[in-house]
């Protein structure tokens, strides 16, 4: 066959889509290779193009598949010598999943032939010929159930769906299919902001990756019947959203300016999930008990699985809302905050974690008065943060109040505050 130099590119870095290309020649011929794969997508497509080969050339490609024996399922009248028509492998190892083999497009002398555990992929090559083949991996023995519905599914992963946001940066996208499906879509305007998608009535933040011919890729998972709707450009940032930092770890239901059903997913361990109202509040509510763990419009939650109905209201105005203490921030993992105003008391309180040491403490900031106790803590003095000039200590006092305190409850006491007299 003569030398033959290959050569290898990475068109597209792993992100909702990846694309690997590979050129290769010889004193015979010249073939060009694209893989691409789809994220959280079980299977990939090759695609190939014959840039040049000369007359009578046989062009022969085997994909080993140890253990897979049987095709256990294949197109009415494919003659199994010459297969262009998709069929599904399956191995006697259960603990390995079926292998369904998907032509979408085969040039008039390619065929494909199971023999062996071995797909033999035979043809002669033309110059300006193109082959595409899918391959998708299925749990073990179930191949057949997806079976009619495999070109669309595979098409996806290389072509995804055209779409076009309207004025008000919203699309709805509509299910193709009777089975659930990852999809990706080729937004064609100019996004810079993220996505909100609402999945199963459930909204999440959405990253997108640039597309190599303008817009943006995005990738939903969509089950029948639904419909997925697509927010996208500055109105984002008007709606009741994830806060930074939560994107992957948690999900709305219903959100409206003033109110949320948060389901948080899996704990976070680096940060506080939170959600940023779209109006301003100075009363917080999680599962009908005050909360008071906010900082401006973003309200922070226990780091915990579970959901949460977040009920926000702006009842008494900015001055006397000052007389109401609430943690602005703190790094603890705070399972209660709640300020009691007859008693005029701030409880917070954590898990006892085991992996840190019982003397290490938290640290939160605090809006309003200065308290008179701190029970299993500390007011921690200004002057001893050791701030480089007059500016920054202005800062830090309008910032609130520093308080030091250790695992588990804390209560924070309070003298009668005059709002008003500031007093």
């Amino acid at each position: 066959v003569g030398d033959i130099g290959v050569e290898a590119e990475v068109e597209m870095p792993a992100g909702s889509m990846a694309q690997l290309s590979e050129l290769s020649s010889s004193s015979y011929h010249e073939e060009s290779v694209r893989l691409t794969a789809m994220a959280d997508f079980p299977g990939f497509v090759m695609q190939t193009r014959c840039r040049a080969a000369a007359r009578n050339l046989q062009l022969e490609r085997r994909i080993s598949l140890p253990s897979y024996t049987r095709v256990t399922a294949s197109t009415k009248g494919d003659d199994p010598n010459r297969r262009r028509q998709p069929f599904v492998l399956t191995s006697y190892d259960s603990s390995k999943p079926d292998i369904c083999v998907v032509p979408m497009q085969l040039s008039r002398y390619t065929r494909l032939v199971f023999k062996d555990s071995a797909v033999i992929w035979k043809g002669a090559p033309e110059a300006g010929l193109s082959n595409r083949i899918g391959f998708l991996l299925q749990p073990h023995g179930r191949g057949h159930e997806v079976f009619k519905h495999l070109p669309n599914l595979v098409d996806n992963i290389d072509r995804p769906l055209q779409v076009e946001l309207v004025r008000n940066g919203r699309v709805d996208i509509a299910s193709s299919l009777p089975i659930a499906q990852s999809r990706m879509l080729h937004v064609q305007n100019d996004v810079r902001t993220p996505f909100m998608v609402r999945e199963r009535g459930y909204w999440t933040a959405r990253g997108c990756q640039p597309a190599p011919n303008g817009g943006v890729l995005l990738r939903i998972h969509q089950d029948p019947g639904d419909v997925v709707r697509i927010l996208a450009g500055p109105s984002v940032f008007a709606r009741t959203r994830p806060g930074p930092g939560s994107q992957r770890i948690l999900a709305m239901q219903e959100p409206t300016p003033r109110t949320v059903t948060v389901t948080v997913l899996q704990r976070s361990r680096l940060q506080a999930p939170s959600v940023v109202m779209a109006v301003d509040f100075d009363e917080v509510r999680v599962n009908g008990e005050l909360w008071s763990w906010f900082d401006g419009r973003t309200v922070y939650l226990p780091d915990q699985a579970g959901t949460y109905d977040i009920e926000t209201d702006f009842r008494r105005g900015q001055v006397v809302a000052e007389a109401s203490p609430h943690v602005r921030s703190t790094a603890a993992p705070l399972k209660v905050c709640a300020y009691d105003a007859a008693a005029r008391e701030l409880v917070l309180e954590t898990e006892l974690e085991h992996d840190r040491p019982a003397n290490l403490p938290w640290t939160a900031v605090l809006t309003g008065p200065v308290p008179s106790e701190v029970l299993n803590g500390e007011v921690v003095d200004p002057d001893s943060l050791q701030l480089p000039d007059v500016a920054a200590k202005k800062a830090a006092a309008r910032g609130g109040v520093l308080i030091r305190f250790r695992s588990g409850k804390t209560t924070v006491r309070y003298q009668r505050w005059n709002a008003a007299a500031g007093r």
